[in-house]
């Protein structure tokens, strides 16, 4: 709904396809925007005693992000269309099928060196030395062309091949990877990112840590999900000061699990 009223949505997606609205990234955007002007706030307020409201609103977060866009029709008039995974000016931008079931890599060439060295990494065929793909402009304009020319070369080779053979000649790529293909990553697992956690009657899972490393107090995940009701002594009569008896009480009448 945020994106959709930021105007975000409107410029996600496909050009013949319909808006795609964000979710769960736009309200974690938000939280993560609260709490930098929490914090801002708080330094106002070491520095001048003056304590202060704090308001953030989602929707205008959202129309943030399309800054470009706002000034491209206050310019000059023209409305931004959705382009998929295609950049404004750039080219080639995409992902594109590899070879295996659902196997997708990504690609973004920025400049000209970085075409040159994705023309090497493909040993360099014949269509890449012409004119028709010999600068940025040209490569946009026959974008459609370019793309299953270079899908007709990743399809023979995995991500992971074209990612090394593409990141060695300093092009951006890297494979889209799946859940599973997540788990298995040797930069995450190297950072610890899926702990394994155990418990004493259930085994072991896999579990997500936070994504921040702190390098004097780290944030780690020890303990498994509590089972329902695991915590209600400590929280009814911890926290909140029922008697033992009485949370007993209602527990036993299933008003409180």
């Amino acid at each position: 709904m945020f994106a959709a009223i930021g105007g975000l949505g409107h410029l996600t997606g496909y050009p013949d396809g319909p808006p795609v609205e964000l979710r769960h990234g736009m309200d974690h955007t938000g939280g993560m925007l609260l709490a930098f002007t929490a914090v801002a706030a708080l330094c106002a307020k070491r520095r001048t005693e003056l304590g202060q409201h704090v308001d953030v609103s989602v929707r205008d977060l959202g129309s943030s992000f399309i800054g470009q866009s706002l000034l491209e029709y206050a310019m000059n008039g023209r409305e931004t269309l959705r382009q998929g995974n295609r950049d404004d000016s750039a080219a080639p931008q995409g992902v594109y099928r590899c070879q295996g079931e659902d196997e997708w890599v990504s690609i973004s060439v920025g400049s000209q060196e970085e075409w040159r060295g994705f023309v090497e990494a493909m040993d360099s065929p014949q269509w890449a030395e012409g004119d028709k793909f010999g600068d940025a402009f040209r490569r946009w304009k026959h974008h459609d062309e370019l793309d299953v020319l270079i899908q007709e070369w990743t399809a023979k080779h995995t991500p992971n091949e074209v990612t090394e053979k593409l990141q060695s000649h300093k092009v951006p790529s890297f494979p889209s990877l799946s859940p599973s293909q997540l788990r298995a990553d040797l930069h995450l697992e190297a950072r610890g990112a899926f702990p394994t956690i155990t418990h004493p009657e259930k085994g072991e899972m896999r579990a997500v840590v936070p994504p921040w490393r702190f390098s004097e107090t780290p944030s780690r995940i020890d303990r498994w999900t509590p089972d329902l009701g695991e915590h209600n002594m400590d929280v009814f009569h911890g926290i909140l000061g029922l008697p033992r008896s009485e949370v007993e009480t209602l527990e036993a009448a299933q008003v409180i699990w």
